[in-house]
């Protein structure tokens, strides 16, 4: 069927990588460098989550007299999923209306919150000398985390979006949105590596250990916006 060319005056135009506002002054190998950044920060994320999902007899070792049930170690990777439908509006809203540098401060948001969390579960090695371990230490180091966790998925596309060019959105996206799926599963794996409550010791203290150093790396390496 011929078609006159004014027929397809109004048609909406196919945007190409000429028309997108992407960095072209930033490296590509510096692009990937920071998307590495940002998968550690929501690989830390997840783990963290999911550090309990196989650990119920080590985390009755630790906490000896408080008569840990099923139900509580359950809530504590629940906290995970409660308090995303909370977060989330906030991330949101914070893509919205902090301007350029959204991405920047919604991702340090989580790397701190991740960390926090991480430390205050691992913080009582150092601070309370005793077998048992307090309880709301651990709750509120997994509801910190827990508020992280928009990071992989609703940030995600925004940071793709500030960083790369429209050729290479897609696969940005998708390694930073592995996260949500990939991180709590090698969490649950984790958990059955090791052996009773000094294993549990040491991997709470690794999980801080890693987290701080995505927190360093994502707060002193990453600029806050991409050189254009």
């Amino acid at each position: 069927v011929a078609m006159s060319p004014g027929a397809l005056q109004g048609a909406p135009r196919i945007s190409t990588d000429a028309d997108c506002d992407y960095p072209v002054a930033e490296p590509a190998q510096r692009r990937w460098l920071v998307a590495a950044c940002m998968v550690w920060v929501g690989f830390n994320q997840g783990i963290v989550w999911m550090t309990f999902s196989a650990a119920a007899p080590a985390l009755r070792e630790l906490l000896p007299d408080a008569g840990v049930s099923d139900a509580e170690v359950n809530l504590l990777l629940n906290w995970g999923p409660i308090t995303y439908l909370v977060a989330v509006w906030a991330y949101l809203l914070g893509l919205s209306s902090l301007g350029p540098r959204a991405v920047h401060t919604c991702v340090l948001w989580s790397a701190v919150l991740v960390f926090g969390g991480a430390t205050l579960r691992a913080a009582p090695f150092f601070v309370v000398d005793r077998e048992a371990w307090p309880r709301a230490w651990l709750h509120t180091g997994q509801i910190l985390n827990g508020l992280a966790g928009p990071v992989s998925a609703a940030v995600a596309p925004a940071f793709a979006a500030a960083w790369f060019p429209a050729g290479q959105r897609t696969l940005a996206t998708s390694l930073v949105w592995t996260c949500q799926s990939i991180a709590p599963s090698l969490g649950f794996v984790s958990a059955l590596l090791f052996d009773g409550k000094a294993g549990l010791r040491g991997v709470l203290l690794v999980e801080a250990a890693s987290s701080l150093g995505a927190l360093l790396c994502w707060s002193l390496a990453v600029p806050k916006l991409p050189r254009r």
